[in-house]
C-alpha cells in the first residue's frame, strides 16, 4: 500500500547530583564556614517532532499518510550537604545548604489569553518549542487523493528530586546572631542565622504532546497523550545526637513546584471528510518538604 510515513523518537535518561560532606574531621576556623551542594539544570529539553505530507504538486497524494512522535524524559536530580556525626566545627558562623534548581525555560505570559500556546512565554517566540521542557508533536498534511491520515504523539516525563541539608555532628558558632552572606565562585549565598541549615528545591516544567491533521477529502484521525510526574523530597534537619552551641539557629526547607501539561489535538477536513481528535493528560505531583530537629539533638 503506497503511503507517506513520518516518525520521530527522542529519549533523555540520566541524572545529576552534588554532595558536600564533612566526615570524621575537626574544623577550627577564625571566620565563617559554609558547606554548599548545588545542582542546576538550566536547559533540559526533549523534543520529538514528526511530519508526514502526501500532498503532491497536482493536489493528489498517496492513499495513506501516517505521522507518529514519542518523547521520553526520565531524570533524577539530587543535592546533599551534611556535617557528619563524627565531625566537629568551631567557627564564627556556620551555614549548610543543599539546593536543586530546574526552572522553566521561559516565563509564563502575563498578557491576555495565557491559556494559548502562543502566549506561554510572554515573548511570543516564533519557535515556542525552544521554551518547552518536553515536547512530542506529529503532523499530517494529506492530498486530495488521500483516503486516511493518522497522527499520534506521546510525551512522557518523570523527574525525581532529592535535596537534603543536615547537621549530625558538633557545631559551635561564636558570631553574632542574625543574617549574613558568603560569596563562592562569584555567587552570593544568604544565611538567616549564625548557624543556618537550608534545603531548597525548585522543579518547574512545561510539557506538550500535540498533533494537527489536515485533509482534502479524507478521513483524518489524531490522538495524543501527555504523561508528566514530579516527585520531590526536600529536607533540612538537625540530626539525632547533634550538638549545637550558637547565638542563633535557623532550619529552613523550601520547595517550589510548577507543572504545566498541555495536550492540544485537532483533525480537520474539507467537503465530506471526517476529522476525529482525542487527547489525554496525566499529571502527578508528589512533594515532601520538611524542616526538623530530631530527637536527642541538643
Amino acid at each position: 500500500l503506497p503511503l507517506d510515513l513520518g516518525a520521530a523518537v527522542a529519549v533523555s535518561l540520566g541524572g545529576a547530583s552534588s554532595e558536600a560532606r564533612l566526615g570524621d574531621a575537626t574544623v577550627e576556623a577564625g571566620g565563617d564556614v559554609a558547606l554548599i551542594a548545588t545542582t542546576h539544570e538550566r536547559n533540559l529539553s526533549t523534543h520529538a517532532l514528526s511530519g508526514a505530507s502526501s500532498a503532491a504538486e497536482d493536489g493528489g497524494g498517496n492513499p495513506l499518510a501516517v505521522s507518529a512522535a514519542v518523547a521520553v524524559t526520565d531524570l533524577s536530580l539530587g543535592a546533599s550537604a551534611v556535617i557528619g556525626p563524627q565531625a566537629s566545627v568551631n567557627a564564627a558562623r556556620v551555614g549548610v545548604l543543599a539546593q536543586v534548581d530546574l526552572p522553566l525555560r521561559g516565563a509564563w505570559g502575563e498578557d491576555e489569553n495565557t491559556g494559548s500556546l502562543d502566549n506561554l512565554t510572554g515573548e511570543q517566540p516564533e519557535d515556542l518549542a525552544s521554551y518547552l521542557t518536553s515536547h512530542a508533536s506529529a503532523s499530517v498534511e494529506a492530498g486530495e487523493d488521500t483516503q486516511v491520515g493518522l497522527g499520534g504523539a506521546v510525551n512522557y516525563l518523570n523527574i525525581a528530586v532529592s535535596t537534603e541539608a543536615a547537621i549530625d555532628g558538633e557545631v559551635t558558632a561564636s558570631g553574632a546572631a542574625g543574617a549574613w552572606e558568603t560569596t563562592v565562585d562569584g555567587r552570593s549565598f544568604h544565611w538567616d542565622q549564625a548557624v543556618s541549615v537550608a534545603a531548597r528545591s525548585r522543579l518547574e516544567t512545561l510539557d506538550v504532546a500535540g498533533n494537527v491533521t489536515g485533509f482534502g477529502s479524507a478521513v483524518g484521525i489524531g490522538g495524543v497523550f501527555n504523561w508528566v510526574t514530579h516527585d520531590v523530597n526536600t529536607r533540612a534537619r538537625i540530626g539525632a545526637g547533634a550538638g549545637i552551641v550558637t547565638t542563633g539557629l535557623a532550619v529552613n526547607a523550601e520547595g517550589i513546584h510548577t507543572l504545566i501539561a498541555y495536550a492540544p489535538v485537532s483533525g480537520s477536513g474539507d467537503g465530506g471528510s471526517l476529522g476525529l481528535g482525542a487527547a489525554g493528560v496525566y499529571a502527578g505531583l508528589k512533594t515532601r518538604t520538611t524542616a526538623e530537629g530530631q530527637d536527642n539533638a541538643r
